[in-house]
């Protein structure tokens, strides 16, 4: 008698010739749903395992819509990941350490509460021996190929790792967690990292939190470790993977956090580094430059003195003086808020000259509203779904029309090369600087770029230095070779500018690509020396 499902379907073919079910692709369709055309008693040994492995697919489907339709008190179905993005703010019943650790991991930094957005998404990482080294400088970095030429799947992981992602560092132990502030961009491998892959790789900025107790991987119950997707961090027995950079499901870190949450201190707000400055030194880089209120008035900063900042406006063309405090104390509210009422009873009298100071720091937003906010902007990034990443671009005009054109993209690629690190090194001589001596330099001259050329953020810029690099690099004098090193123009006298290209000659560019090549390929063709 044959075996048969509870639907009645044999599972064991009749002695008869089966014709097969045709391609691998045909077959391969069985397993993720697609009933066969052809009878199941009439399939060929390989087809009629497809089909047994669909017949039991759809039975575990229908168990798990069975369970999902009871309901948990809170509202959300029995099983299955929490919705997308889901709050600690609109969940009720939560624990104390999932509203710590939610604020911790900057759940109030993302958006996808709103339709169509990208979901936050959570990675596990094993950094081992470069834990420490990473840590410090702030970063995930990954090489693109093994030493034979060949790429991993473990490692192609950065590519989808967007700004308000969360991330949980193993290093024998779960260390730490961070928020991640930059998608990945190509980078070189750090000199803090071990030289033991190669250099070409990716760099992700994350603001680290490490534990104040270390999470042991046995004290992990071994059922959250199972199960899994064989594309996430564990074994089938529970074990961690070799690999590097991994993506958790949503069930599996709302339940580490929950028990585990409070092992980790808060985060701060996460600004870009020049929100980090104290109010002096934001206002010296400010002057002479016109600034427009939340209203678009222009302001214009004349002078900056020990105690106020003098300003110009069309009512005060003479210039009135402004109290520095009153702007520092709106930045550190900025920093330890994320958002500014910009109202005068919250920032002072001049609270419009105030606003504009803060529009113009990279990473914030206008909040339409009575009275206007100035927020820190949300750090996701994409709209696309995470299983199919768009490249990272800018949308709408590059240029406005001011007294001048502005680069709008402008402060969309410091965020993107700097993210909220207050130091970082310069592509082409390797050194690390203060990022505000580094500058988001274009490879390829911005205006000769397409329009396109111009949103490939990821690829267009790198970071270069104010000490001699960038204005080198734009007069020519060095440029980016084949190999992805610098090569200097040969000059006839000698000095500190000779001494200067051939200490950079032969350096290896930290920025150079595959995806970059043929915007340094432009520059050696077109603007190098020679």
């Amino acid at each position: 008698m044959r075996q048969a499902t509870a639907a009645g379907v044999p599972l064991h073919p009749s002695p008869k010739a089966r014709p097969s079910c045709g391609s691998a692709a045909a077959r391969t369709n069985l397993i993720i749903g697609e009933w066969p055309s052809v009878p199941p008693n009439q399939l060929s040994p390989p087809s009629l395992g497809c089909w047994r492995i669909w017949a039991v697919n759809r039975r575990l489907w229908r168990e798990m819509k069975r369970s999902s339709s009871r309901r948990t008190a809170t509202g959300r179905p029995a099983h299955g990941p929490p919705t997308c993005h889901e709050s600690p703010y609109n969940r009720p019943q939560l624990s104390r350490s999932s509203q710590t650790a939610s604020h911790l991991i900057g759940l109030r930094a993302g958006s996808g509460d709103r339709e169509g957005t990208r979901c936050m998404a959570y990675w596990w990482v094993n950094q081992g021996h470069s834990f420490r080294q990473e840590l410090e400088a702030g970063i995930l970095w990954a090489p693109t190929r093994t030493q034979a030429g060949r790429r991993q799947s473990h490692w192609e992981t950065m590519t989808e790792v967007r700004p308000g992602d969360t991330v949980i560092h193993y290093a024998s132990q779960v260390r730490a967690l961070s928020l991640v502030t930059t998608a990945a961009i190509p980078a070189r491998r750090p000199r803090e990292i071990p030289g033991l892959w190669s250099g070409d790789g990716r760099l992700v900025r994350t603001v680290y939190r490490e534990a104040l107790q270390v999470v042991r991987l046995s004290n992990i119950p071994e059922v959250w470790r199972t199960g899994h997707s064989s594309d996430g961090p564990f074994k089938y027995d529970g074990g961690v993977k070799q690999g590097y950079l991994f993506r958790v499901d949503d069930g599996f870190f709302k339940r580490f956090i929950e028990r585990y949450g409070d092992l980790f201190s808060d985060a701060p707000v996460v600004l870009p580094a020049e929100a980090k400055d104290g109010a002096a030194e934001l206002l010296r880089r400010l002057l002479g430059r016109d600034i427009l209120t939340v209203h678009g008035r222009r302001n214009r900063i004349i002078d900056v003195q020990s105690l106020h900042v003098v300003v110009v406006t069309e009512r005060s063309p003479n210039g009135q003086r402004v109290p520095i405090a009153e702007v520092e104390a709106a930045l550190v509210t900025l920093r330890t808020t994320g958002r500014v009422e910009i109202h005068p009873a919250e920032v002072g009298h001049r609270s419009s000259f105030i606003g504009a100071v803060l529009l113009t720091l990279p990473g914030v937003e206008l909040v339409d509203g009575t009275p206007p906010v100035i927020a820190v902007r949300s750090l996701t990034t994409s709209d696309a779904p995470a299983e199919r990443q768009e490249p990272i671009t800018f949308e709408g005009d590059l240029s406005r029309p001011v007294t001048a054109a502005q680069r709008r993209e402008q402060s969309t690629l410091r965020q993107l090369l700097f993210g909220s690190a207050t130091v970082a090194t310069c592509a082409l001589c390797g050194d690390a600087y203060p990022v505000r001596f580094l500058v988001a330099a274009h490879i390829k001259m911005r205006s000769l770029c397409t329009d396109e050329e111009r949103r490939d953020l990821v690829n267009i810029a790198m970071p270069a230095c104010q000490f001699g690099c960038d204005a080198l690099y734009e007069a020519g004098y060095i440029s980016v070779g084949p190999d992805g090193r610098i090569v200097s123009s040969a000059i006839e006298e000698n000095g500190t500018l000779a001494e200067r290209l051939a200490d950079l000659a032969g350096r290896p560019c930290l920025s150079f690509s595959e995806n970059s090549r043929r915007y340094f390929e432009w520059h050696f063709s077109t603007r190098f020396r020679g």
